[in-house]
């Protein structure tokens, strides 16, 4: 039996033999070749995917096997396939604007359109800290401690609202009076803005620092409910 046919004894992509899109999009094709057929579909940053065979043996394509159990292949230089290590601060900030100009979309969670809490989510899941999803809960998660704004330093989360506990928008603070964010403000896009500005100035009213080591692997869980951004 082919090895895309044998049937599922765990759920989808969550083996050892798993491949994750590092690019913001990747195409996946029926064979290896990008000029014969468009893409059997467009994938974005941070899919996951079943790996056939041994993909040191496919060169610049990875075959892979999709929750539908049909079989594709992905360019090789798209995905990673070791488990991506935690990074710092500074090389998150340049990291991170790379994703400037993606559409703000409410509830989104991926390169197809970010939402404010669900890109200040994916940045700390690079930094190895599993925020809530909503901006309310994660100003009220555990794993972050308060900060006064004149202590302001890069990678401190921000939080705007008409009070702290009535919190909408946030974004990650990169130096130099600058924050990126995915705002529906103004250009409904992930951008970079001043905080000096009077509309985010007014409306900043927490600002938090990620306290967890790093070492630790806990996983946080909070039940809130709020707004998305």
């Amino acid at each position: 039996m082919p090895e895309a046919a044998v049937p599922r004894t765990q759920p989808y992509a969550k083996g050892s033999h798993v491949a994750q899109v590092e690019a913001l999009f990747a195409n996946l094709y029926r064979e290896t070749n990008i000029t014969k057929h468009q893409p059997v579909i467009t994938i974005p940053f941070e899919s996951r995917l079943e790996v056939i065979g041994d993909p040191q043996e496919s060169g610049r394509w990875i075959q892979v096997r999709l929750p539908d159990d049909r079989s594709a292949w992905i360019q090789a230089g798209d995905v990673t396939l070791t488990p991506r290590k935690n990074v710092g601060i500074g090389e998150l900030i340049e990291w991170s604007k790379r994703f400037l100009g993606l559409p703000y979309l409410w509830g989104g969670t991926s390169t197809y359109g970010y939402d404010c809490s669900g890109f200040t989510q994916m940045l700390c899941r690079r930094r190895g800290y599993s925020l809530p999803r909503d901006a309310g809960p994660q100003a009220q998660w555990e794993g972050v401690k308060p900060i006064e704004k004149t202590d302001l330093q890069p990678g401190d989360l921000l939080y705007f609202g008409s009070s702290p506990q009535h919190i909408t928008p946030t974004g990650m603070y990169i130096g130099n009076g600058q924050f990126i964010n995915a705002t529906a403000y103004q250009h409904p896009i992930v951008q970079i803005d001043n905080l000096n500005e009077e509309h985010w100035t007014k409306l900043l009213v927490v600002v938090k620092r990620p306290a967890l080591q790093k070492r630790s692997r806990k996983i946080w869980i909070c039940r809130g409910v709020s707004a998305k951004g």
